[in-house]
């Protein structure tokens, strides 16, 4: 069963409402805080066998957020967003590293987009948040 631990990257640093961010996570279990709805973001990581990599979403009521994950082929790599008590609002398990998610936020608040690596070697990977 995979884990995810909490290492802040980039100083816990945000990004502006409007901006596009490219973030870069390594092997090892991160953690990256992204602000508010409209935002884009790409990460570009490479996880480590049976790892998780989460990234946290701040989203109001209704905000419609869409990722698009593709890894290298390598290994499944599955996809869920959780709510802050952990229980998944949505999720991406097709048996292969490709997955789409369109997500409308329930309630305003921080949600943590959970990519986790099913496989056993390193997989390199692209994330779209937009």
């Amino acid at each position: 069963m995979s884990t995810a631990h909490s290492h802040k990257i980039l100083g816990g640093r945000s990004f502006s409402h409007d901006t596009t961010a490219t973030l870069a996570l390594n092997v090892a279990s991160q953690i990256v805080r992204l602000v508010s709805g409209g935002q884009s973001c790409r990460v570009i990581g490479r996880i480590g066998p049976h790892v998780a990599h989460d990234i946290q979403l701040d989203r109001h009521t209704g905000d419609r957020t869409i990722i698009r994950l593709s890894g290298d082929g390598g290994t499944n790599l599955d996809v869920d967003i959780l709510d802050r008590k952990g229980c998944v609002c949505a999720k991406g398990h097709l048996p292969i590293d490709e997955e789409l998610i369109v997500f409308y936020a329930p309630r305003d608040g921080r949600y943590t987009m959970r990519i986790v690596n099913l496989g056993n070697r390193i997989n390199a990977y692209d994330c779209e948040i937009i």
